[in-house]
């Protein structure tokens, strides 16, 4: 309980108390600051003898309570500053300065395609469409080609066509042909790409006819750049 010293209590409403109880009170229902200033020095007066409520200022508190609510505007008002500068930071624009990448930092796409292999005499079964064979080379048991045609807009084929009689001499040879399927592709792009064929059907023909495990073929690829096709094998 405080004392009443500090309230200046008007003798006309004093109305015969001497002693009297008070509490510092806010209403409720405020919706701002500015209504929660209004009334952040009302005191609730009430004398002992009639139980009369009487509401004064407080004199002594009421500096205090400016004060107060300075620094609570003041915190509120840097609050606000703080948190408008996180978000214009986090919207900022990216930043466009131009990044340096060298050609060997990307890794080449990878377009080699996988060919059937067919052992025999095709036909035209495999299809007949033009081509251009830019480059052959055999790794173990593949056999990479680089070829170039006119298309773009379907699906192509190709088929390493194989003879099914080997050509007698040291070492032997083995002619083999490329069969082109454009499906109908009449568009004109001219596009490279990869074909690799697997080799294992001419390593067992092989054996089978001459009973070893190992073996050297010289492949005679038609419409291939003057290159021998050495295929060796142990196994």
């Amino acid at each position: 309980m405080y004392n009443n010293e500090k309230y200046i209590v008007p003798t006309e409403l004093k109305m015969g108390c001497t002693h009297f109880f008070y509490k510092h009170i806010i209403p409720t229902g405020l919706k701002n600051m500015l209504e929660i200033t209004k009334y952040l020095n009302l005191t609730l007066i009430v004398c002992q003898k009639s139980q009369t409520i009487i509401y004064i200022l407080k004199k002594e508190t009421t500096m205090k309570h400016h004060m107060t609510i300075g620094i609570i505007l003041s915190l509120l008002i840097l609050l606000t500053i703080g948190c408008q500068g996180l978000q214009n930071q986090m919207k900022a624009e990216p930043d466009d300065t131009p990044v340096s990448v060298s050609v060997d930092d990307v890794d080449p796409p990878d377009n080699n395609y996988t060919g059937e292999v067919f052992i025999g005499d095709a036909g035209d079964r495999f299809g007949t469409d033009e081509f251009v064979v830019n480059s052959a080379t055999i790794t173990d048991d593949t056999l990479t080609v680089s070829v170039s045609y006119g298309g773009g807009c379907e699906a192509h084929q190709f088929t390493l066509v194989v003879s099914d009689s080997f050509l007698e001499s040291f070492p032997v040879q083995l002619h083999v042909s490329l069969a082109h399927n454009a499906n109908g592709d009449t568009c004109e792009a001219y596009l490279t790409e990869k074909y690799q064929f697997d080799l294992t059907p001419i390593k067992n023909m092989y054996q089978e006819d001459y009973r070893q495990e190992a073996g050297t073929i010289i492949l005679r690829l038609k419409n291939a750049p003057d290159t021998d096709l050495v295929y060796e094998f142990t196994m």
